[in-house]
């Protein structure tokens, strides 16, 4: 039985570490409307390209709680260096959009979506 134990315990350690280390694309989704990160971005570059910035300031504050939720949620399943690229693109983008700079916030919304689409790779 002592010998069992001693194969079965480390390898059912080693299969759950594996499983949350594949599971960023399943996380990663959104499980509710207000964890739509990339649902966000998209209606953040409408409110750019249409000059909107009360509702741009509105929505950037809701993608950086979305994204708040999803980092939590992904941290251990993907780089943390990616998640401090999403950190720090939707920082630039809280200044973009204050400042009112359609061109920095178009920027880094569309970085934003390539640090999406790489987040799992």
């Amino acid at each position: 039985m002592k010998k069992i134990l001693q194969y079965i315990l480390p390898i059912t350690a080693i299969i759950v570490f594996i499983l949350v280390m594949l599971s960023g694309n399943f996380l990663k989704k959104p499980h509710n409307p207000s964890e739509d990160v990339i649902g966000y971005v998209t209606v953040l570059l409408d409110d750019v390209n249409t000059n909107n910035w009360t509702n741009a300031e509105d929505n950037v504050t809701k993608l950086e709680s979305a994204w708040e939720k999803i980092s939590r949620r992904i941290q251990f399943s993907v780089e943390l260096i990616d998640i401090f690229d999403i950190n720090n693109n939707i920082a630039r983008l809280k200044g973009a959009v204050f400042a009112k700079d359609k061109a920095n916030s178009l920027m880094e919304l569309y970085q934003i979506q390539e640090n999406w689409n790489l987040l799992t790779r």
